[in-house]
């Protein structure tokens, strides 16, 4: 029900709305709002939010890729880094998941 010109205006935005499979109206954005590490086991459980409530993980048209690196000299997206992406079968705009504390000490999350 968009216009072409609308479209073409707001492709990224609507690009995200599409992954996150939400209306072109709804805020798409993440963000990591916990991260607990255990020491014993050397990992780190993260959890990402969504700022809508209206977005459901388990129902995006992409995938939540976490990347970790102990570089911030060099752009996420790097050979430094590790990644990691995840199949989410939790429902609701909360997804809690766990990566090896080895991998780095910072930390990105995004659907893509």
């Amino acid at each position: 029900n968009l216009a072409l010109a609308n479209v073409l205006l707001n492709a990224g935005d609507y690009l995200d709305n599409y992954l996150m499979n939400v209306d072109v109206d709804v805020e798409t954005g993440i963000e990591i709002t916990s991260i607990v590490y255990d020491a014993a086991k050397e990992e780190a459980e993260i959890t990402v939010e969504a700022v809508s409530t209206e977005v459901d993980f388990n129902a995006i048209n992409g995938e939540l890729v976490v990347w970790t690196t102990d570089n911030l000299g060099t752009a996420f997206g790097q050979a430094e880094e590790e990644k990691f992406s995840f199949t989410i079968d939790e429902f609701g705009e909360v997804v809690t998941f766990k990566v090896k504390a080895t991998a780095g000490n910072f930390i990105r999350a995004r659907v893509q």
